[in-house]
Parts: structure tokens; C-alpha cells; sequence
């Protein structure tokens, strides 16, 4: 009588958990705990009263069975939990890949050219970005596991941090050497642009080959190439001005005191 009135109640409580279970978050591998604890339970039910059967081990089967629906009931809530974990970190990753947008944008309309390093950073996020969109197809897929697309997940957000990293470095690398070369540029402009009223000469050439090097360099996307290569032709250009200018006025000091 015991055994039957545990029966009872563990059928009972194997219909409402098999009501959760159709639950479109609670994973696959748990449906199918749900389905082979039914079988269970039904071939508990029909040993129930034959003839020569062992009251207290039928007891014990049902007090087993009573708590595996425990652990069942458990798993499915962390099914579930899991499902809100995954959904929230795929909210993450597409907020993080669409922060990246912005160093894209200004990839594309800098009018610098890109370093191969910028183009691998651009073309991965294209990457994730896909990846991102088959995880969003799987999360609305009934019973998917939901713990292995967390994960997943998890991954890309790593990846798009990187990707962020590099962008924001790779895009302050080129303005910086975008910027040292408008300054040698404007250095050795005023150099050319210079005259004498004392026939001082001048090396007009100075910082010449080293523009030319740092615009070579920021063609390829070389950026601390260019930047190096700039910095150098400013620094020759400018001693070359300063040279210049420091011997004109000591010419026109000595033609005043002559």
C-alpha cells in the first residue's frame, strides 16, 4: 500500500515536470532524462503487486525514483538559468561588436591607408559578426544547449575585445603618423619657401628623402615606419631652416657694423 500510494505520486509529479519540459529552454539531453524516467516509472508501477515482489526494495525503488524527479526538477530550472545566461551575453557580444562600428567608420573615411594588421582586426570582426548571428539563429532553436552557446558566446566577446583592442590602436597609430607627416610636410615647405637677402645658402633638399620614405611607408600602412621616417625628415628640415636663419642674421649683423 505504501509502495502504491508512493506510485501515485511520483506519476503525478512526472506529468507536471513533463509539462516543464516542453518548455522550449529546458536543453535536449534533459527531455530525454524526462522520457527515460517515465519508462521508469511506468515499469515501477506495473511490478507493483505481482506476485513474489519485495515490499521494502519496491520502496526503495520508488524512494530512488522520487529523487532523481528531484534532480530532474533541479535540472530543469538550471536549463532555464542557463538559457537567460546565454541570451544576456549574446545582448553583450552584439553591443560590443557594435561599439567596434565606430573605429570601422573612421577606418573607412580617415583616408589613411590600412595596415595589414587593421585589415585582419576589420575582416574578423566581419567574422564574429556572423558568428554572432548563427548563435542568435540557435538560441531560438527549441532545446538547444544552451551551456555550450554560452560558452561560444563567452568567446566571441573575448575575440571582440581584442578586435576593439587592435582597432583603437592601430587607428591612433595612423593619425599619429598621418599627423608627423603634415608636420614634416609643413617643415620642409617653409625650408623651400625661405630666402636669403645675404646669400646665405641653403640645403633645400634636407628631409627630402625621408618625406618621400614616410610617405612610401604610410601608403603600405606602415605606420611606425612612416611616423619614424617623418619625424627625421622634420628634424632635418627644421636644423637646415634654423642653420640658414642663424647665418642670415649674422651676415645682417655684419653688414650693419661694416
Amino acid at each position: 500500500e505504501q509502495a502504491e500510494s508512493l506510485s501515485q505520486s511520483i506519476q503525478s509529479q512526472h506529468r507536471e515536470l513533463s509539462l516543464l519540459t516542453r518548455d522550449r529552454r529546458t536543453i535536449q539531453s534533459t527531455v530525454r532524462l524526462q522520457e527515460e524516467l517515465g519508462e521508469a516509472i511506468a515499469r515501477f508501477a506495473g511490478s507493483l503487486g505481482m506476485a513474489g515482489s519485495d515490499p521494502f526494495a519496491q520502496e526503495r525503488e520508488g524512494e530512488a525514483l522520487a529523487r532523481s524527479l528531484k534532480s530532474l526538477e533541479d535540472g530543469i530550472r538550471s536549463d532555464w538559468k542557463a538559457f537567460d545566461n546565454a541570451d544576456s551575453s549574446a545582448t553583450g557580444a552584439k553591443a560590443a561588436l557594435t561599439f567596434c562600428h565606430q573605429y570601422l567608420r573612421d577606418a573607412r573615411h580617415d583616408k589613411i591607408p590600412d595596415s595589414r594588421t587593421l585589415t585582419r582586426a576589420i575582416q574578423r570582426h566581419g567574422e564574429l559578426e556572423s558568428e554572432l548571428q548563427r548563435v542568435e539563429v540557435e538560441l531560438e532553436t527549441a532545446h538547444a544547449d544552451w551551456n555550450e552557446l554560452f560558452g561560444h558566446i563567452n568567446q566571441i566577446i573575448g575575440e571582440t575585445s581584442k578586435v576593439r583592442a587592435t582597432l583603437e590602436h592601430e587607428l591612433a597609430a595612423a593619425r599619429e603618423a598621418a599627423e608627423k607627416l603634415r608636420l614634416a610636410t609643413s617643415s620642409i615647405r617653409d625650408l623651400h619657401s625661405w630666402r636669403s637677402s645675404y646669400s646665405v645658402s641653403i640645403n633645400r633638399r634636407a628631409g627630402n628623402k625621408k618625406l618621400h620614405q614616410a610617405k612610401q611607408a604610410l601608403a603600405l600602412g606602415r605606420y611606425g615606419e612612416a611616423r619614424q621616417a617623418a619625424i627625421s625628415a622634420q628634424g632635418e628640415s627644421l636644423r637646415e631652416y634654423q642653420r640658414a636663419r642663424s647665418a642670415e642674421s649674422s651676415a645682417a649683423s655684419a653688414a650693419i657694423a661694416a
